[in-house]
């Protein structure tokens, strides 16, 4: 498990007084860490993690399965002719929702790249570069380490409400502002609900 390397780094390799930080996925490993990291370990700063959502609470209807984990799925699943930032944009929710009629267009472009320059990250000059950004590392990047997130087993059976209860240091919480799209997809990482009916907040 990531949590376990990353607390035994902190106490072989940091050896002192600590405070963990993580953004969206790094939020849950960072959680994780302040629950059970030993004496080291003295504060943690969670930003956004997907709390709930990624253990299986409304998952298939959040913006994080539908844009990234799930395209990812079908994507190792059969053999493919185009490269994954192709097929990313070809099947990128974010995509779908903004500009829809442009990605067939884009993906084809991010492809031709790709074939011109093998091995390299794929460079889109018309797009700003938070919309690739990911192309960056994506030569660096394990695919099965999606698909844990994609069925959930990157959980390893621990939930959520559990880590969340286990700290007991100081932590810092931060939570997107809430938005959901027309469809009915939840555009952040946390969909909490209400205690009296069950449905988002």
């Amino acid at each position: 498990m990531n949590g376990d390397d990353l607390i035994w780094f902190a106490d072989h390799a940091i050896k002192e007084e600590t405070v963990v930080c993580g953004y969206s996925n790094g939020a849950l490993t960072a959680a994780y860490m302040a629950a059970y990291g030993g004496d080291f370990i003295k504060g943690c700063v969670l930003e956004d993690p997907p709390v709930f959502s990624a253990q299986g609470e409304n998952w298939e209807n959040s913006f994080a399965y539908l844009d990234a984990y799930q395209p990812l799925h079908n994507y190792i699943s059969e053999e493919q002719d185009e490269c994954w930032p192709a097929y990313y944009l070809r099947h990128c929710y974010w995509g779908w929702l903004f500009m829809k009629d442009a990605m067939p267009g884009i993906a084809g472009y991010a492809q031709k790249y790709s074939q011109k320059h093998p091995g390299e990250e794929v460079k889109i000059f018309f797009m700003p570069k938070a919309a690739t950004s990911t192309f960056h590392y994506v030569n660096q990047y394990d695919m099965l380490c999606g698909e844990r997130f994609y069925d959930l087993t990157w959980n390893h059976g621990i939930t959520h409400e559990q880590i969340l209860s286990d700290i007991k240091i100081p932590c810092f919480y931060l939570h997107a502002t809430e938005q959901v799209a027309e469809d009915g997809v939840y555009l952040c990482a946390r969909r909490p609900k209400s205690r009296r009916t069950g449905r988002p907040r």
